[in-house]
């Protein structure tokens, strides 16, 4: 597996990885017809955008040439925090047929490694409330709720996002 900064061309790869993960993640949360609906090009198109703009960076894991998953992560977006110290997660994403082989975790790895270098000494990351997986993956990370919530609308059902912190250096450690 070789990770490396995402460019423009690898929109549609992210897009089909982040597709296929919401769909096997949030299944049973949201409307089947709503996941089904999720439309791979507008998602590349958005995700195109992501990846011209500045404020964040993606990394992507692939495999013989096949995108296995991605991180964006740039300075936190909270106005709470001091955006100088802290970093965001701003999604972390697997293809469904390699949960559990490790790609999450080295997304992750390198992603918070990069905030620390950059001079971050803190990350936040927000996930959904009922999205048990990630929040376990999280936790074994060394990251920990702190209090904050959102509450929105997401495929046109009402939900909670609660807010992880985590200390650089303290957080996924080998």
């Amino acid at each position: 597996m070789n990770l490396r900064t995402a460019t423009d061309h690898d929109a549609r790869s992210i897009a089909v990885v982040h597709v296929a993960s919401i769909r096997q993640a949030y299944g049973g949360l949201f409307p089947g017809s709503a996941l089904d609906g999720i439309d791979i090009d507008d998602r590349a198109v958005r995700w195109r955008q992501i990846l011209t703009d500045a404020r964040s960076t993606t990394l992507v894991a692939e495999s013989n040439e096949r995108i296995l998953g991605f991180v964006n992560y740039g300075p936190c977006r909270d106005e709470d925090v001091a955006v100088e110290r802290v970093g965001e997660i701003l999604s972390i994403y697997v293809a469904p047929d390699a949960w559990g082989g490790g790609v999450g975790r080295s997304l992750m790895q390198s992603a918070l490694a990069r905030l620390a270098s950059a001079g971050f000494c803190a990350a936040k990351l927000w996930v959904l409330d009922q999205n048990t997986r990630a929040i376990a993956f999280y936790e074994r990370a060394g990251f920990a709720r702190d209090g904050s919530t959102k509450h929105r609308e997401m495929f046109g059902v009402p939900i909670t996002v609660v807010r992880y912190h985590g200390r650089l250096g303290s957080v996924l450690q080998p």
